[in-house]
């Protein structure tokens, strides 16, 4: 966040400015497409920072369908109904594993599931608590679990990657050293 914030605020130059902002957009609808939903936040918190969005001359400069498109990705970051847009989009059938969880609500989930509820109930270990974290626990892992495909990404974004034989060199090695290190 803080260092989306530096970029922009240290180009003194109201296009170039403009510029930086467009490909900041760019860059965290790159992060939703490929489910990296942690550093989507990240960017986009940056960019709602109230040092970036002072810049009034700057966002007019901005085209409407990057306003557009950045309106629709603040929107997934709206924290009403405890951030519901984020977690529907997240538990939607067309988004598949691999996913990077935004670990704030990660954190907050095992968190109030862990305070909110009694490790011990009438003297007994309380297996229900147990339970309800080993299902967030279990979520987070399913999420994590496939590699991801770099060659896939690039295809699905429209982008034609420089070499994708060494993408799916090290695609390989990925996909290698999980299988060895599960073995």
């Amino acid at each position: 966040m803080f260092w989306v914030i530096t970029e922009i605020c240290s180009e003194p130059n109201i296009l170039r400015r403009m510029k930086v902002i467009k490909h900041f957009i760019k860059i965290s609808r790159h992060c939703k497409e490929s489910r990296n939903f942690n550093s989507m936040f990240a960017i986009v918190s940056g960019l709602g920072h109230g040092s970036v969005s002072r810049l009034r001359a700057t966002w007019d400069k901005l085209p409407g369908k990057y306003q557009k498109l950045f309106d629709d990705l603040q929107e997934i970051m709206d924290p009403s109904r405890n951030m519901s847009k984020y977690r529907n989009l997240i538990n939607s059938e067309h988004i598949q594993p691999p996913i990077i969880p935004f670990f704030p609500i990660v954190k907050k989930d095992l968190t109030f599931i862990h305070l909110g509820n009694d490790s011990k109930v009438d003297g007994l270990i309380n297996f229900e608590k147990l339970r309800m974290i080993a299902k967030e626990v279990r979520q987070i892992n399913n999420m994590c679990s496939a590699p991801y495909d770099l060659c896939a990404m690039f295809e699905h974004a429209g982008c034609t990657a420089p070499n994708l034989t060494a993408l799916a060199v090290m695609n390989s090695w990925a996909g290698t050293a999980s299988v060895a290190h599960r073995s």
